[in-house]
């Protein structure tokens, strides 16, 4: 996954990482939780350390997919 992603331009990589998701790459209660990754920041918790960069579904595409991340 990451590896072949990584070998891509950034724009290639991000389309293909849209479309994944779009087409239903599992994410969110499909994926499995590890107790060990969950983080409080700002009193806030969440399941993971995964940040999301702004503007990355700009065009909301897939804000169902992001939020299961």
């Amino acid at each position: 996954g990451q590896k072949l992603l990584f070998s891509f331009d950034p724009e290639t990589a991000h389309g293909l990482s849209i479309a994944a998701l779009r087409c239903g790459l599992p994410v969110g209660a499909t994926a499995p939780r590890d107790a060990r990754l969950k983080i409080r920041l700002c009193g806030l918790d969440f399941p993971n350390p995964i940040g999301m960069a702004a503007g990355y579904d700009k065009n909301a595409e897939v804000p169902d997919a992001l939020l299961g991340l």
